[in-house]
């Protein structure tokens, strides 16, 4: 009778990791998708739906950082790399005092944190 329960608690603890990755899968694919329709609606030349596309919220910097790393795969990236790759999603980085801080301030908590950048 244990083992059964321990089976499906192995089986709920990997449902739990399942779930828990999805979101920064969403993030991903929904700023990949983000530029995609912008793109379209460029070449389309219906630039006012590309200009609403792109004003689109992509959350903080930390979600934003964690779609770009997780949309970077295995490879990684550098931060300066992490800071081309929100240019690329429309994230406003440039808006910051100083971008590359706040990207290794972000970088360094998750990595400090665990987990996140995979």
């Amino acid at each position: 009778m244990i083992r059964e329960y321990k089976t499906d608690l192995e089986e709920a603890r990997e449902r739990l990791a399942e779930l828990l990755r999805q979101p920064e899968s969403l993030a991903t694919d929904i700023a990949k998708q983000q530029h995609e329709i912008a793109d379209l609606a460029t070449l389309a030349d219906e630039s006012e739906e590309a200009d609403e596309i792109l004003e689109m919220d992509l959350g903080c910097l930390t979600s934003a950082c964690q779609a770009v790393l997780h949309s970077a795969g295995e490879r990684g990236l550098t931060p300066d790399e992490v800071r081309q790759r929100l240019r690329t999603f429309h994230f406003p980085i440039d808006e910051y005092k100083s971008p590359l801080t706040s990207i290794h301030i972000v970088l360094k908590r998750l990595k400090k944190g665990g987990g996140s950048l995979e």
